[in-house]
């Protein structure tokens, strides 16, 4: 049986919270990094967005005035605003699941896992997800992809990922309760994006008379990562490489205004 290390941190900065991830993902090229979930908090309501995302959608100023951070993540996908929500990531080695595994067929093992997570809740998934008409939408709510996990139509769970020779990074966040308006504020055309998020976006305080404990979640996440996977956790820190990798590049990337963030560098 695999054991996969656990993280659990506390509320960090947006910067913080990124650079962790990707430390994980660049010194994985070179060392050993182990398999790992994370779970993580936010010290404020932070907006990221995909790594190759442009920023002209955002109202830069609305943001700066509500002091909201901005955030450029790792791995790809669409605009978030990190709230109430669990947010986790994951890295994965290479052959993790043995040879001959693609990234979309490790994203389906995934997939399987939150579907568990989904069921223990009592809730029950769309047995197909269609594809939404927003494709052009800057938020990752605002649209569903076929191989997404959706309830009634509505979006629930977002995943991205990145990769590189050293293995595989997901990010995810289960949204336990959205203001719909806060969100769409962020953008310039907020009214469009409002009504995207009014058809697409489902919080777990929507479907369930109670929400439970984020502790209460977080196990069980682990419970469907166990059965689905057959592994189990041994929490453990951060090594001291990763603490250095990540204060590094907060150093260079991950820091208020930077390049990277804005865009003018993708790297």
């Amino acid at each position: 049986m695999d054991t996969l290390r656990l993280v659990l941190d506390p509320p960090l900065t947006g910067f913080e919270n990124m650079s962790r991830d990707q430390a994980m993902l660049d010194l994985a090229v070179e060392g050993d990094i182990p398999p790992t979930v994370r779970f993580f908090q936010w010290d404020k309501p932070t907006l990221t967005i995909g790594k190759l995302q442009k920023v002209e959608s955002l109202d830069i100023i609305h943001l700066e005035h509500r002091s909201i951070p901005l955030v450029r993540r790792p791995t790809g996908g669409r605009a978030i605003l990190h709230h109430h929500e669990v947010t986790f990531s994951m890295f994965l080695p290479p052959f993790f699941f043995g040879a001959g595994y693609t990234p979309a067929e490790s994203y389906e093992k995934l997939r399987q896992v939150l579907l568990l997570f989904l069921e223990i809740l009592g809730i029950t998934p769309d047995q197909e997800t269609l594809n939404q008409p927003y494709l052009a939408s800057p938020y990752c709510f605002s649209l569903n992809a076929a191989h997404e996990i959706t309830v009634k139509g509505k979006k629930l769970i977002g995943v991205a990922q990145a990769r590189n020779k050293g293995g595989t990074l997901f990010q995810g966040s289960c949204i336990l309760s959205a203001d719909r308006k806060e969100i769409a504020g962020g953008f310039h055309d907020a009214d469009t994006v409002l009504r995207e998020l009014s058809h697409n976006l489902l919080a777990l305080d929507e479907i369930l008379n109670r929400v439970p404990e984020r502790d209460t979640l977080i196990d069980t996440f682990l419970e469907s990562f166990a059965r689905e996977w057959s592994v189990m956790f041994r929490r453990q820190g951060w090594i001291e490489e990763e603490i250095a990798c990540s204060a590094d590049l907060m150093r260079t990337h991950y820091f208020p205004g930077s390049s990277f963030i804005m865009g003018k560098e993708t790297g």
